[in-house]
């Protein structure tokens, strides 16, 4: 099968599985099983092989591969050298970037052996690959290290501080975030909590030594609020199951502490969620409202509590007056003298208590009376 020997192997089964495609198909599928089960490591992770394939078939043909592939007949791709064919087929036509993804699926590769091309993606130029991933990713849920690459995608493609038109559209992490900020809140919260206080560990120097090696790459504390901010945006507060978890409240209160000074004002919608920060984002609006009717709750219940105490004061003044009336009626009745010699005695104890100006005119009617009574019976006596 070789036409060269001088020629690498890798090179070589190339050229050869090239002429099957081009002559005949049925042969070109039938020699996969055989090519990648002998010369594994010249095949597998070979990028020209690769596009090779994809290229070449037809659907009706990838159905065919992928069934040899979930029958154990033959491994197409492993998790080392995935990464690199993902790369590369950033450049390749739209239908074999669909079937590559496809044959992808058919294998038993894990996220974190995907996820790197993500921050190759532009989300306008590589629909194909951003659409697959996302759906790939949805399926399952955040790990730490698919949240770090997330995170750690520069949300501006040029690494600048401020972000471009293009970016505002870029929705790749976003979309993410969001399904699993509603699916799985508190797992989410808890890892993103994880990353945001692991920033304080990790020297610039360290980060930027690792930038070549995205497995190992750490998100700064910038790249994961920007991420957080833009998520903000598409979160329904009334809905929202993902912003009042206790670790990412925990976890934006350590950033607010961390983060530089000139950066606080970029982020002061985000902060103003845990009420650190300004308080211009609708949900510290609610909350500082809701602080305020609260506060407000005490006093209104304090001048309903002295209403009701002058309320009582009064009443017991005119209870006061009340009995005064009935003893003074009392005495009336006893007799004049002992009406007369009791009236000091009486003002005493009416003074005592508050008098009300229909109380006074009762008491000259009462005197009158008393008076008109005693002249009367000093003129019985006389006559008798």
């Amino acid at each position: 099968m070789l036409n060269a020997l001088d020629e690498e192997i890798s090179v070589a089964l190339v050229k050869d599985m090239h002429l099957a495609a081009k002559h005949d198909m049925q042969l070109f599928i039938a020699l996969l099983p055989f090519i990648f089960n002998n010369f594994p490591q010249e095949v597998r992770g070979n990028v020209p092989m690769a596009r090779l394939i994809v290229s070449s078939i037809d659907p009706g043909q990838l159905n065919k591969i992928i069934s040899l592939v979930m029958l154990d007949e033959v491994e197409i791709f492993d998790e080392e050298t995935i990464s690199d064919i993902l790369a590369d087929s950033l450049k390749w036509e739209s239908f074999e970037q669909m079937f590559l993804w496809q044959l992808i699926g058919a294998h038993e590769l894990s996220s974190e052996s995907v996820v790197p091309v993500i921050h190759k993606i532009n989300w306008k130029d590589d629909a194909e690959a951003a659409t697959a991933l996302m759906l790939r990713l949805k399926k399952e849920k955040p790990t730490i290290d698919v949240l770090k690459h997330l995170y750690s995608r520069y949300t501006s493609h040029n690494q600048q501080a401020k972000e471009t038109p293009e970016d505002v559209d870029d929705q790749l992490c976003t979309s993410l975030l969001y399904y699993w900020s509603i699916t799985c809140a508190s797992q989410l919260a808890e890892m993103t909590k994880r990353l945001i206080n692991g920033t304080s560990n990790s020297s610039k120097a360290s980060q930027s030594k690792s930038t070549s090696q995205f497995h190992c790459r750490n998100p700064t504390l910038t790249e994961i609020l920007r991420h957080l901010d833009k998520l903000r945006l598409n979160v329904d507060y009334k809905n929202d199951s993902f912003f009042s978890q206790d670790a990412i409240t925990d976890g934006l209160k350590f950033a607010h502490t961390h983060i530089y000074k000139s950066q606080k004002e970029d982020f002061q919608d985000l902060f103003g969620l845990i009420n650190v920060g300004s308080p211009s984002s609708p949900q510290s609006k609610r909350l500082s409202n809701r602080h305020q009717s609260n506060a407000s709750s005490p006093s209104s219940t304090g001048s309903a509590s002295t209403a009701r105490t002058k309320r009582n004061k009064r009443e017991s003044s005119i209870d006061i007056s009340t009995d005064s009336e009935s003893n003074d009626d009392h005495g009336n009745r006893t007799g004049s003298s002992k009406s007369s010699s009791s009236a000091p005695k009486k003002k005493a104890r009416r003074t005592a208590g508050r008098v009300t100006p229909t109380t006074s005119k009762r008491k000259r009617k009462r005197v009158s009376n008393e008076k008109t009574e005693s002249t009367t019976s000093e003129e019985s006596d006389s006559s008798n």
